[in-house]
């Protein structure tokens, strides 16, 4: 398919689609050592074909019905920050089924818009812990202090996964009610995964609990973000 892509001819399209349709094949890249899967195996595909895949691409996110190739879709056409897409990815995060409608809830944090706080918002009290994960997520990307009291509340969920995804937004964004959350929840938590998960941000930052209460006001609004590839 690569080798396809590299013609950029349309008469390769059709495999390039069929390939949108699979997320679990990758490649091993002997030369480099190095490992490719979804949905960087796409990424190259379709990186290669060039910007006059748009076109299709955008046909396939209004057209398919394909739970698979919508979401990788989705992540190609997110990562170019293609705006014409924009409009259809905000219907899928609302009305798509779990899994389309995860990706899309992802890929409206990456565009960042300011009218599509409300959504992800919204799908952060869903029921269902995924969708729920996937807004904590977008919230990551979109990088709006409004998300942080969203956030501490999932630190006192069921779901763990979803708390150490909140525990990321939250080392990311480090606002001082976030903070505070973090520090409550490696204390109280009954997960003890959850309470290792806050105790290792408290650590990085050099920060304990007896340290946070003294701290003035602006020392707190201070606090240095956390990228998650550091904890």
């Amino acid at each position: 398919a690569f080798d396809a892509a590299m013609t950029q001819k349309p008469q390769v399209l059709g495999m390039l689609e069929a390939v949108l349709r699979d997320q679990q094949g990758s490649v091993y890249v002997v030369r480099h050592s190095m490992p490719v899967a979804w949905p960087t195996t796409h990424i190259f595909i379709w990186g290669a074909y060039g910007p006059q895949g748009k076109t299709h691409l955008l046909k396939l996110l209004n057209e398919s019905t394909d739970d698979t190739t919508l979401t990788s879709v989705m992540t190609l056409l997110t990562r170019q920050q293609e705006l014409a897409a924009l409009e259809r990815i905000r219907t899928l995060a609302r009305e798509a089924a779990p899994a389309v409608r995860a990706r899309a809830l992802m890929s409206l944090g990456t565009f960042g818009h300011p009218q599509d706080f409300d959504v992800l918002a919204t799908a952060m009290k869903s029921d269902d812990p995924k969708i729920a994960w996937a807004a904590a997520y977008g919230f990551y990307e979109y990088e709006d202090l409004r998300a942080v009291p969203l956030l501490a509340a999932c630190l006192n969920g069921s779901d763990d996964a979803l708390a150490r995804e909140a525990i990321s937004c939250l080392a990311y964004l480090a606002a001082p009610e976030g903070m505070q959350a973090v520090i409550d929840c490696a204390k109280t938590a009954t997960s003890e995964e959850r309470r290792n998960e806050c105790a290792k941000l408290m650590q990085y930052l050099k920060l304990t609990e007896e340290k946070f209460a003294v701290m003035s006001a602006e020392e707190k609004n201070k606090l240095t973000p956390v990228s998650y590839t550091h904890l």
